[in-house]
Protein backbone atom coordinates (compact mmCIF):
# COMPACT_ATOMS: atom_id res chain seq x y z
CA UNK A 1 0.00 0.00 0.00
CA UNK A 2 1.44 3.35 -0.98
CA UNK A 3 2.13 6.00 1.58
CA UNK A 4 -0.48 8.32 0.02
CA UNK A 5 -3.24 5.71 0.04
CA UNK A 6 -2.38 4.84 3.65
CA UNK A 7 -2.63 8.52 4.52
CA UNK A 8 -6.11 8.83 2.98
CA UNK A 9 -7.39 5.70 4.68
CA UNK A 10 -6.18 6.80 8.11
CA UNK A 11 -7.41 10.36 7.53
CA UNK A 12 -10.87 9.09 6.61
CA UNK A 13 -10.90 6.92 9.72
CA UNK A 14 -9.89 9.83 11.97
CA UNK A 15 -12.48 12.21 10.49
CA UNK A 16 -15.20 9.59 10.91
CA UNK A 17 -14.14 9.08 14.54
CA UNK A 18 -14.20 12.83 15.19
CA UNK A 19 -17.66 13.44 13.77
CA UNK A 20 -19.10 10.26 15.26
CA UNK A 21 -19.11 11.81 18.72
CA UNK A 22 -22.44 13.68 18.75
CA UNK A 23 -21.80 15.31 22.12
CA UNK A 24 -18.56 16.86 20.87
CA UNK A 25 -20.27 18.07 17.71
CA UNK A 26 -23.04 19.71 19.75
CA UNK A 27 -20.49 21.36 22.04
CA UNK A 28 -18.38 22.51 19.07
CA UNK A 29 -21.01 23.76 16.64
CA UNK A 30 -24.49 24.02 18.13
CA UNK A 31 -23.72 25.54 21.52
CA UNK A 32 -21.63 28.44 20.06
CA UNK A 33 -24.51 29.27 17.70
CA UNK A 34 -26.62 29.81 20.82
CA UNK A 35 -24.05 31.15 23.28
CA UNK A 36 -22.41 33.90 21.20
CA UNK A 37 -25.62 35.56 19.91
CA UNK A 38 -27.01 35.40 23.44
CA UNK A 39 -23.78 36.83 24.88
CA UNK A 40 -23.62 39.70 22.40
CA UNK A 41 -27.32 40.37 22.83
CA UNK A 42 -26.73 40.83 26.56
CA UNK A 43 -23.55 42.87 25.97
CA UNK A 44 -25.36 45.03 23.41
CA UNK A 45 -28.08 45.76 25.92
CA UNK A 46 -25.52 46.63 28.59
CA UNK A 47 -23.55 48.81 26.17
CA UNK A 48 -26.74 50.59 25.18
CA UNK A 49 -27.55 51.19 28.85
CA UNK A 50 -24.11 52.73 29.42
CA UNK A 51 -24.52 55.05 26.43
CA UNK A 52 -28.03 55.97 27.57
CA UNK A 53 -26.93 56.68 31.13
CA UNK A 54 -24.06 58.81 29.83
CA UNK A 55 -26.39 60.90 27.65
CA UNK A 56 -29.24 60.84 30.17
CA UNK A 57 -27.39 60.85 33.50
CA UNK A 58 -29.04 60.44 36.89
CA UNK A 59 -27.88 63.59 38.69
CA UNK A 60 -28.48 64.81 42.23
CA UNK A 61 -27.79 68.37 43.42
CA UNK A 62 -26.54 68.64 47.00
CA UNK A 63 -26.30 71.85 49.01
CA UNK A 64 -23.61 71.84 51.71
CA UNK A 65 -24.02 73.98 54.83
CA UNK A 66 -21.15 73.20 57.20
CA UNK A 67 -21.62 69.59 58.23
CA UNK A 68 -25.19 69.46 56.94
CA UNK A 69 -25.92 68.27 53.39
CA UNK A 70 -29.30 68.63 51.68
CA UNK A 71 -30.35 66.86 48.50
CA UNK A 72 -32.32 69.49 46.58
CA UNK A 73 -35.67 68.90 44.95
CA UNK A 74 -36.84 70.18 41.58
CA UNK A 75 -38.70 73.04 43.27
CA UNK A 76 -35.45 74.59 44.50
CA UNK A 77 -34.21 77.69 42.64
CA UNK A 78 -30.56 76.64 42.69
CA UNK A 79 -31.50 73.16 41.49
CA UNK A 80 -33.28 74.56 38.45
CA UNK A 81 -30.45 76.96 37.73
CA UNK A 82 -27.81 74.22 37.65
CA UNK A 83 -29.91 71.77 35.66
CA UNK A 84 -31.57 74.13 33.19
CA UNK A 85 -28.88 76.77 32.67
CA UNK A 86 -25.48 75.49 33.78
CA UNK A 87 -25.87 71.95 32.45
CA UNK A 88 -28.52 73.09 29.97
CA UNK A 89 -29.94 69.66 29.26
CA UNK A 90 -33.43 68.29 29.24
CA UNK A 91 -32.06 64.76 29.29
CA UNK A 92 -30.84 64.86 32.89
CA UNK A 93 -32.80 62.56 35.19
CA UNK A 94 -33.08 63.62 38.82
CA UNK A 95 -34.36 60.74 40.94
CA UNK A 96 -35.47 61.31 44.52
CA UNK A 97 -32.82 60.01 46.91
CA UNK A 98 -32.18 60.51 50.61
CA UNK A 99 -28.60 59.31 50.88
CA UNK A 100 -26.75 60.34 47.72
CA UNK A 101 -23.55 58.48 48.70
CA UNK A 102 -25.34 55.15 48.94
CA UNK A 103 -27.35 55.89 45.80
CA UNK A 104 -24.15 56.64 43.85
CA UNK A 105 -22.46 53.44 44.99
CA UNK A 106 -25.52 51.31 44.25
CA UNK A 107 -25.97 52.82 40.78
CA UNK A 108 -29.18 54.77 41.46
CA UNK A 109 -27.21 57.93 40.65
CA UNK A 110 -24.64 58.58 37.94
CA UNK A 111 -23.30 61.86 39.28
CA UNK A 112 -23.63 64.22 42.24
CA UNK A 113 -23.03 67.98 42.04
CA UNK A 114 -22.32 69.71 45.35
CA UNK A 115 -21.94 73.40 46.19
CA UNK A 116 -21.60 75.46 49.39
CA UNK A 117 -24.70 77.25 50.60
CA UNK A 118 -24.61 81.06 50.45
CA UNK A 119 -26.93 83.89 51.40
CA UNK A 120 -27.72 84.61 47.74
CA UNK A 121 -28.85 82.29 44.96
CA UNK A 122 -26.27 80.85 42.59
CA UNK A 123 -27.79 82.66 39.64
CA UNK A 124 -27.59 86.05 41.37
CA UNK A 125 -23.98 85.38 42.32
CA UNK A 126 -23.10 84.82 38.65
CA UNK A 127 -25.16 87.83 37.47
CA UNK A 128 -23.41 90.06 40.01
CA UNK A 129 -19.98 89.06 38.76
CA UNK A 130 -19.31 86.49 41.46
CA UNK A 131 -17.97 82.97 41.25
CA UNK A 132 -19.48 79.66 42.35
CA UNK A 133 -17.67 76.41 43.02
CA UNK A 134 -19.20 73.14 41.93
CA UNK A 135 -17.85 69.83 43.21
CA UNK A 136 -18.47 66.65 41.24
CA UNK A 137 -18.78 63.29 42.99
CA UNK A 138 -18.78 60.14 40.85
CA UNK A 139 -17.94 56.44 41.01
CA UNK A 140 -14.76 55.71 39.02
CA UNK A 141 -15.55 51.98 39.02
CA UNK A 142 -18.74 52.57 37.06
CA UNK A 143 -18.48 53.28 33.34
CA UNK A 144 -21.85 55.07 33.24
CA UNK A 145 -20.77 57.37 36.06
CA UNK A 146 -17.46 58.21 34.34
CA UNK A 147 -19.23 58.93 31.04
CA UNK A 148 -21.80 61.11 32.83
CA UNK A 149 -19.00 63.07 34.51
CA UNK A 150 -17.32 63.82 31.17
CA UNK A 151 -20.59 64.90 29.55
CA UNK A 152 -21.69 67.16 32.41
CA UNK A 153 -18.25 68.74 32.89
CA UNK A 154 -18.17 69.57 29.20
CA UNK A 155 -21.52 71.33 29.45
CA UNK A 156 -20.44 73.20 32.58
CA UNK A 157 -17.28 74.26 30.78
CA UNK A 158 -19.29 75.64 27.87
CA UNK A 159 -21.52 77.60 30.23
CA UNK A 160 -18.52 78.97 32.14
CA UNK A 161 -16.87 80.10 28.90
CA UNK A 162 -20.07 81.86 27.79
CA UNK A 163 -20.27 83.73 31.11
CA UNK A 164 -16.60 84.67 30.77
CA UNK A 165 -17.19 86.05 27.27
CA UNK A 166 -20.27 87.99 28.45
CA UNK A 167 -18.31 89.62 31.23
CA UNK A 168 -15.48 90.58 28.91
CA UNK A 169 -18.04 91.92 26.49
CA UNK A 170 -18.94 94.66 28.95
CA UNK A 171 -15.48 96.15 28.45
CA UNK A 172 -14.27 94.83 25.11
CA UNK A 173 -15.62 94.28 21.63
CA UNK A 174 -16.08 90.70 20.34
CA UNK A 175 -12.99 91.13 18.17
CA UNK A 176 -10.93 92.16 21.19
CA UNK A 177 -12.19 89.17 23.13
CA UNK A 178 -11.10 86.83 20.36
CA UNK A 179 -7.69 88.47 20.23
CA UNK A 180 -7.13 87.56 23.91
CA UNK A 181 -7.05 83.86 23.05
CA UNK A 182 -3.43 82.91 22.50
CA UNK A 183 -4.41 79.50 21.18
CA UNK A 184 -7.64 78.61 19.45
CA UNK A 185 -8.48 74.93 19.88
CA UNK A 186 -12.20 75.11 19.26
CA UNK A 187 -11.93 73.32 15.91
CA UNK A 188 -11.44 69.54 15.99
CA UNK A 189 -11.24 67.69 12.68
CA UNK A 190 -11.17 63.92 12.16
CA UNK A 191 -8.48 62.96 9.66
CA UNK A 192 -10.97 61.01 7.54
CA UNK A 193 -12.58 64.29 6.45
CA UNK A 194 -9.27 65.63 5.07
CA UNK A 195 -7.84 62.64 3.22
CA UNK A 196 -9.14 59.41 1.78
CA UNK A 197 -9.70 57.06 4.66
CA UNK A 198 -7.39 54.07 4.67
CA UNK A 199 -9.02 50.69 4.37
CA UNK A 200 -9.88 48.93 7.59
CA UNK A 201 -12.40 48.80 10.40
CA UNK A 202 -13.55 51.94 12.22
CA UNK A 203 -14.31 50.30 15.56
CA UNK A 204 -11.26 50.23 17.87
CA UNK A 205 -13.03 47.57 19.94
CA UNK A 206 -13.31 45.21 16.99
CA UNK A 207 -9.69 45.89 16.00
CA UNK A 208 -8.67 44.81 19.50
CA UNK A 209 -11.06 41.91 20.05
CA UNK A 210 -11.10 40.08 16.69
CA UNK A 211 -7.33 39.30 16.49
CA UNK A 212 -7.38 37.99 20.06
CA UNK A 213 -10.40 35.77 19.52
CA UNK A 214 -9.25 34.39 16.16
CA UNK A 215 -5.79 33.43 17.42
CA UNK A 216 -7.11 31.92 20.63
CA UNK A 217 -9.80 29.88 18.85
CA UNK A 218 -7.36 28.60 16.24
CA UNK A 219 -4.70 27.78 18.83
CA UNK A 220 -6.88 25.75 21.18
CA UNK A 221 -9.62 24.61 18.79
CA UNK A 222 -8.03 21.22 18.11
CA UNK A 223 -6.88 20.43 21.65
CA UNK A 224 -9.71 18.01 22.48
CA UNK A 225 -9.37 16.19 19.17
CA UNK A 226 -5.57 15.94 19.48
CA UNK A 227 -5.92 14.37 22.91
CA UNK A 228 -8.62 11.97 21.75
CA UNK A 229 -6.74 10.81 18.63
CA UNK A 230 -3.68 9.84 20.68
CA UNK A 231 -4.22 9.29 24.40
CA UNK A 232 -7.91 8.57 23.81
CA UNK A 233 -7.05 5.80 21.35
CA UNK A 234 -4.55 4.37 23.82
CA UNK A 235 -7.31 4.10 26.42
CA UNK A 236 -9.62 2.44 23.85
CA UNK A 237 -6.78 0.07 22.91
CA UNK A 238 -6.97 1.05 19.23
CA UNK A 239 -3.71 2.99 18.98
CA UNK A 240 -1.20 0.12 18.99
CA UNK A 241 -3.23 -1.98 16.53
CA UNK A 242 -3.22 1.01 14.17
CA UNK A 243 0.58 1.11 14.38
CA UNK A 244 0.79 -2.55 13.39
CA UNK A 245 -1.00 -1.99 10.08
CA UNK A 246 0.81 -1.54 6.79
CA UNK A 247 0.48 2.24 7.10
CA UNK A 248 3.76 3.93 7.98
CA UNK A 249 4.05 6.00 11.10
CA UNK A 250 4.57 9.06 8.96
CA UNK A 251 1.25 8.39 7.21
CA UNK A 252 -0.52 7.85 10.53
CA UNK A 253 0.96 10.95 12.10
CA UNK A 254 0.30 13.16 9.07
CA UNK A 255 -3.30 11.92 8.84
CA UNK A 256 -3.93 12.69 12.50
CA UNK A 257 -2.16 16.02 12.01
CA UNK A 258 -4.35 17.04 9.06
CA UNK A 259 -7.50 15.87 10.84
CA UNK A 260 -6.72 18.04 13.86
CA UNK A 261 -5.98 21.07 11.65
CA UNK A 262 -9.23 20.59 9.74
CA UNK A 263 -11.19 20.34 12.95
CA UNK A 264 -9.42 23.43 14.35
CA UNK A 265 -10.47 25.46 11.32
CA UNK A 266 -14.00 24.10 11.23
CA UNK A 267 -14.39 24.78 14.96
CA UNK A 268 -12.93 28.29 14.68
CA UNK A 269 -15.05 29.03 11.59
CA UNK A 270 -18.22 27.93 13.38
CA UNK A 271 -17.44 30.12 16.38
CA UNK A 272 -16.49 33.12 14.23
CA UNK A 273 -19.77 32.80 12.30
CA UNK A 274 -21.57 32.65 15.63
CA UNK A 275 -19.77 35.81 16.77
CA UNK A 276 -20.64 37.62 13.54
CA UNK A 277 -24.28 36.72 14.09
CA UNK A 278 -23.99 37.95 17.67
CA UNK A 279 -22.42 41.24 16.58
CA UNK A 280 -25.65 42.06 14.78
CA UNK A 281 -27.15 42.62 18.23
CA UNK A 282 -24.50 45.21 19.16
CA UNK A 283 -25.26 48.97 18.88
CA UNK A 284 -23.88 50.84 15.88
CA UNK A 285 -21.60 52.88 18.20
CA UNK A 286 -19.78 49.63 18.98
CA UNK A 287 -19.48 48.40 15.41
CA UNK A 288 -18.34 51.48 13.50
CA UNK A 289 -19.32 52.17 9.93
CA UNK A 290 -16.30 51.28 7.79
CA UNK A 291 -15.39 47.74 6.71
CA UNK A 292 -13.03 47.64 3.76
CA UNK A 293 -10.04 45.25 3.74
CA UNK A 294 -7.45 44.69 0.97
CA UNK A 295 -7.80 41.22 -0.55
CA UNK A 296 -4.02 40.58 -0.57
CA UNK A 297 -3.67 41.42 3.11
CA UNK A 298 -6.65 39.20 3.97
CA UNK A 299 -5.04 36.27 2.14
CA UNK A 300 -1.76 36.78 4.01
CA UNK A 301 -3.72 36.87 7.26
CA UNK A 302 -5.34 33.56 6.33
CA UNK A 303 -1.94 31.97 5.60
CA UNK A 304 -0.60 33.20 8.94
CA UNK A 305 -3.61 31.81 10.77
CA UNK A 306 -3.25 28.47 8.95
CA UNK A 307 0.42 28.24 9.95
CA UNK A 308 -0.47 29.09 13.54
CA UNK A 309 -2.95 26.19 13.55
CA UNK A 310 -0.21 23.89 12.23
CA UNK A 311 2.18 24.99 14.97
CA UNK A 312 -0.23 24.32 17.81
CA UNK A 313 -1.52 21.08 16.29
CA UNK A 314 2.08 19.81 16.22
CA UNK A 315 2.59 20.84 19.84
CA UNK A 316 -0.67 19.19 20.90
CA UNK A 317 0.23 15.94 19.13
CA UNK A 318 3.72 16.07 20.58
CA UNK A 319 2.47 16.38 24.15
CA UNK A 320 -0.57 14.16 23.93
CA UNK A 321 1.22 11.23 22.31
CA UNK A 322 3.52 11.02 25.35
CA UNK A 323 0.53 10.59 27.70
CA UNK A 324 -0.90 7.19 28.55
CA UNK A 325 -4.41 8.37 29.48
CA UNK A 326 -6.85 10.97 28.26
CA UNK A 327 -6.69 12.79 31.60
CA UNK A 328 -2.91 12.93 31.57
CA UNK A 329 -2.90 14.26 28.00
CA UNK A 330 -5.45 16.93 28.90
CA UNK A 331 -3.22 18.07 31.77
CA UNK A 332 -0.14 18.21 29.55
CA UNK A 333 -1.86 20.17 26.78
CA UNK A 334 -3.54 22.61 29.19
CA UNK A 335 -0.46 24.84 29.04
CA UNK A 336 -1.17 25.32 25.34
CA UNK A 337 -4.41 27.02 26.32
CA UNK A 338 -2.66 29.63 28.47
CA UNK A 339 0.36 30.19 26.23
CA UNK A 340 -1.53 31.81 23.31
CA UNK A 341 -3.68 33.68 25.81
CA UNK A 342 -0.66 35.32 27.44
CA UNK A 343 1.11 36.04 24.14
CA UNK A 344 -2.01 37.42 22.45
CA UNK A 345 -2.91 39.73 25.33
CA UNK A 346 0.62 41.14 25.42
CA UNK A 347 -0.22 43.13 22.26
CA UNK A 348 -3.67 44.32 23.36
CA UNK A 349 -2.58 47.89 24.18
CA UNK A 350 -0.20 48.23 21.21
CA UNK A 351 -1.50 50.28 18.28
CA UNK A 352 -1.10 48.89 14.78
CA UNK A 353 1.02 51.87 13.69
CA UNK A 354 3.54 51.10 16.48
CA UNK A 355 4.13 47.48 15.48
CA UNK A 356 7.56 46.91 14.02
CA UNK A 357 9.49 44.00 12.54
CA UNK A 358 10.19 42.50 15.98
CA UNK A 359 6.47 41.78 16.36
CA UNK A 360 6.70 39.49 13.32
CA UNK A 361 9.15 37.13 15.03
CA UNK A 362 7.28 35.95 18.11
CA UNK A 363 4.77 33.08 17.70
CA UNK A 364 1.11 34.08 18.20
CA UNK A 365 2.23 37.70 18.61
CA UNK A 366 3.02 37.94 14.89
CA UNK A 367 -0.41 36.58 13.89
CA UNK A 368 -2.21 38.96 16.26
CA UNK A 369 -0.11 41.83 14.91
CA UNK A 370 -0.84 40.98 11.27
CA UNK A 371 -4.57 40.75 11.97
CA UNK A 372 -4.60 44.00 13.94
CA UNK A 373 -2.61 45.85 11.28
CA UNK A 374 -4.91 44.60 8.52
CA UNK A 375 -8.06 45.57 10.41
CA UNK A 376 -6.53 48.99 11.14
CA UNK A 377 -5.64 49.55 7.49
CA UNK A 378 -1.90 49.59 8.25
CA UNK A 379 -0.78 47.33 5.40
CA UNK A 380 2.90 46.35 5.36
CA UNK A 381 3.38 43.41 3.00
CA UNK A 382 7.12 42.89 3.74
CA UNK A 383 6.32 42.52 7.44
CA UNK A 384 3.43 40.16 6.67
CA UNK A 385 5.72 37.98 4.51
CA UNK A 386 8.37 37.90 7.26
CA UNK A 387 5.67 36.68 9.64
CA UNK A 388 4.79 33.87 7.20
CA UNK A 389 8.44 32.82 6.82
CA UNK A 390 8.93 32.81 10.59
CA UNK A 391 5.79 30.73 11.11
CA UNK A 392 6.89 28.28 8.40
CA UNK A 393 10.14 27.83 10.36
CA UNK A 394 8.15 27.22 13.56
CA UNK A 395 5.99 24.64 11.74
CA UNK A 396 9.06 22.77 10.45
CA UNK A 397 10.64 22.73 13.91
CA UNK A 398 7.51 21.53 15.69
CA UNK A 399 6.79 18.86 13.06
CA UNK A 400 10.34 17.49 13.31
CA UNK A 401 10.04 17.32 17.10
CA UNK A 402 6.66 15.59 16.83
CA UNK A 403 8.02 13.02 14.35
CA UNK A 404 10.88 12.20 16.68
CA UNK A 405 8.54 11.86 19.62
CA UNK A 406 6.20 9.69 17.55
CA UNK A 407 9.00 7.32 16.60
CA UNK A 408 9.88 6.43 20.20
CA UNK A 409 8.20 3.22 21.33
CA UNK A 410 8.54 4.13 25.01
CA UNK A 411 6.44 7.27 24.48
CA UNK A 412 3.68 6.07 22.20
CA UNK A 413 3.12 2.75 23.93
CA UNK A 414 0.62 2.67 26.80
CA UNK A 415 2.37 -0.17 28.60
Amino acid sequence: MSRLSSFWIVLKKEIVDIFRDKKSMIATFLIPLIIYPLLFFILGGEFGNIVDKGENPYVAIVEVDGEAETVLSSSNENFNYIINEVINSDKVVTPTVKNYKTALIEGDLSLVIRYKKSSDSLKNIILNGGKINLEFVYDSRTTASSVALDNVMQKVGVYSQNVYNDRLGEFLSPEDILSLNAIDYSSVTEIGSLVERRKGVDSILLITIIPLLVTLLISVGGSTVAVDLTAGEKERNTFEPLLTTSASRFSILSAKYVAIILFSFISAFAQIVSMLIGLKFMPSEFMGGNLSLPFGAVMLCFVNVLLLACIFCSLMLCLSCTAKTFKEASSKTSILVFLPLILAYSTMLTDAVDMGMLYMIGPVINVVSVLKMTLSGVINYPMFLVSILVNVAYVIITVIITLKMFSKESLISRS
